[in-house]
């Protein structure tokens, strides 16, 4: 836990949990552990043991001077004559040399620090401090052992230790609760306050040149993204993912750079661990990043966009029961794969895909600006207007759109799939009179596919259906291909117009002159139009 937010006014900013004790002494803690009678005791300001002077205070230095007393352990902690100060004292003749035992009775018995433990259950959990590479410090639950603790503070502290119903989650960076009608709220205290006083762009350069940086043309809702996550850290927002195949493009930088803004409550986690029967590590966060994400299990890819979408989980954390939570994260992703990370349907509306160019020179002081004005941003997400909730994710699929978005749902259509939309076209081309024909999936493996023992009728019908989105009609009879010399058939075909598979310029080539040459001599996925 911090010391500084929980020392009582009256020690000093500067202070120790040592120097505190040095002006406190209190003879009475030096009774051991293992009795109840104190063998200690205080004549004036020196300390006997036995009835035999032990310690000698020195008025002028405020320490004392060490004379002989029994062995400790076997060993004389100090030597005769020795200058010791009241902390030391305590943590020889109370805690056997165990400093950071003697450090932890201090906090908790004179600096009004708060026990770093509780409880659930039979279970025992230690809050710990840690400190980032940026120079902020996050919050971290640990599973503890009893025992543990009643060896570094004594059974006493078992009686003020909180006791919790369970685990809960509820998000808040304005107004936090740890406790929440008798649960414990495993979201993480905010780690900064916004700065006073209006503020503008210019005043935090680092954080707005990455922003645009990013968020290029649609800075606009980068910045209304943050607002989102830092004032309504309930709401759900859609998959952001950083993708570029260069290097030095600040896709980790902007990971980062999050991890900075909001401490505990993100967190990076690797794509195995998506899959992993145990979710503890992302289950509570608010915001999950995944750096260099290559999702090559379909299991991955679906886990994602459950997770985009999910209001709940059941959490899965070694050596506790499993227990549900109501799930708020925010995932994203930031990898060196531009269009092939992962597959992303037609109709998916669940990604947001930013392609940031490479950086022309980087700032090896960038992360300690970004930091230092992280107050400032706050404030300025704080004057900003909070976006219109359009869908539930916040934003449009109309807004979030863009050619990066289109380029991977391109990539991600399946080789059947491409195939037909050439067969398509060139049909339309051969014949520049037909708008529309009709054809079943079984037509279409005669027709195209015959020779092609791996891809099957039902294969067809699926792709058609699934990827194409073209719904196949109830029986009735119909020209295979618009055969209209060949007699009709019974069948479900289904109806392909020119107009969904020809873009404008291949219309108007059509009408002119309605060859094939220009089109299939050009003929390649990148000038497909999808």
């Amino acid at each position: 836990m911090s010391l500084e937010k929980h020392k009582k006014p009256q020690f000093k900013s500067y202070y120790t949990p040592e120097d505190a004790y040095n002006e406190i002494f209190n003879v009475q803690d030096l009774v051991p552990k293992t009795s109840d009678v104190n063998p200690y005791e205080a004549k004036g300001n020196d300390i006997y043991f036995s009835n035999a002077i032990m310690f000698r205070y020195r008025a002028d230095t405020n320490d004392y001077e060490y004379f002989s007393h029994p062995k400790v352990g076997g060993n004389a902690i100090f030597d005769e004559g020795e200058i010791i100060k009241p902390h030391q004292i305590l943590n020889a003749l109370k805690f056997n040399g165990n400093f950071e035992a003697t450090r932890h009775f201090i906090m908790l018995n004179y600096l009004n620090i708060d026990i770093p433990y509780f409880r659930i259950g039979f279970k025992y959990f230690k809050v710990v401090d840690k400190e980032t590479r940026y120079g902020t410090t996050v919050e971290d639950v640990i599973l503890w052992q009893k025992e543990a603790i009643c060896d570094d503070h004594g059974k006493k502290i078992l009686n003020k230790i909180q006791k919790f119903n369970g685990f809960i989650c509820k998000p808040s960076n304005k107004k936090f609760q740890q406790s929440y009608k008798g649960y414990y709220n495993m979201y993480k205290r905010f780690p900064h306050k916004p700065s006073q006083g209006d503020v503008t762009l210019t005043e935090i350069p680092a954080i707005s040149g990455l922003m645009a940086h990013i968020f290029g043309d649609q800075q606009e809702l980068g910045y209304q993204y943050f607002k989102v996550l830092y004032e309504e850290p309930t709401q759900k927002l859609p998959v952001l993912c950083l993708v570029s195949k260069e290097r030095q493009t600040g896709k980790t930088t902007m990971l980062n750079f999050m991890q900075m803004l909001f401490g505990s409550n993100f967190g990076i986690i690797n794509s195995e661990t998506l899959t992993s029967a145990f979710n503890s590590s992302y289950a509570h966060l608010n915001i999950i990043g995944v750096d260099e994400t290559v999702i090559d299990k379909a299991s991955a890819v679906e886990k994602i966009k459950m997770l985009a979408t999910a209001d709940a989980l059941m959490v899965n954390m070694k050596n506790v029961q499993e227990y549900p939570v109501e799930f708020f994260g925010k995932m994203v992703l930031a990898t060196n794969k531009e269009t092939d990370f992962m597959r992303i349907d037609n109709e998916e509306i669940r990604f947001w895909i930013r392609k940031p160019g490479t950086v022309k020179r980087t700032d090896p002081n960038l992360n300690d600006k970004l930091v230092s004005e992280i107050p400032k941003f706050l404030k300025y997400l704080e004057q900003i207007e909070m976006p219109e909730y359009k869908t539930r994710m916040v934003f449009t699929p109309e807004q979030i759109s863009n050619k990066e978005l289109e380029a991977i749902k391109k990539n991600s259509r399946s080789g059947l799939h491409k195939e037909l939309h050439i067969m398509i076209k060139q049909f339309f081309f051969n014949n520049k009179n037909v708008t529309e024909f009709q054809a079943s999936a079984t037509d279409i493996k005669r027709q195209w596919f015959e020779s092609n023992n791996s891809i099957s009728a039902h294969y067809i019908s699926r792709v058609i259906k699934d990827e194409m989105n073209e719904d196949n009609e109830g029986v009735t009879r119909y020209h295979p291909f618009n055969h209209v010399n060949g007699s009709t058939i019974s069948g479900r075909p289904f109806t392909f117009k020119c107009n969904n598979y020809l873009n404008e310029t291949e219309m108007k080539q059509l009408d002119n002159d309605g060859t094939t040459k220009s089109f299939i001599n050009n003929l390649d996925d990148d000038k497909l139009v999808f």
